[in-house]
């Protein structure tokens, strides 16, 4: 029985980069290709899924991203409106 591919919607545009040399621990390398393979797929997609998700329910950190994402827009305003 193969088991539902777990996606999470992107861009047309997203674009794909290679992080410097990361080191896992071995079990958790083990677990890794082992949900890999569980749902068919590679190793690359398990880890960006299991970012995102833990990343994404992270409540105080979505609320600082929000918050500095506030706050650059603010101080980009205020330049442009500056230069005037």
């Amino acid at each position: 029985m193969k088991h539902a591919r777990f996606t999470f919607r992107t861009s047309a545009f997203t674009s794909f980069c290679t992080l410097d040399r990361q080191e896992i621990e071995e079990p958790v390398k083990l677990l890794l290709e082992d949900y890999a393979r569980f749902i068919d797929s590679t190793r690359d997609h398990v880890v960006d899924i299991v970012i995102k998700k833990n990343l994404w329910r992270d409540q105080d950190y979505r609320k600082w991203r929000e918050q500095r994402h506030a706050s650059q827009q603010g101080a980009t305003k205020e330049a442009v409106s500056q230069k005037g």
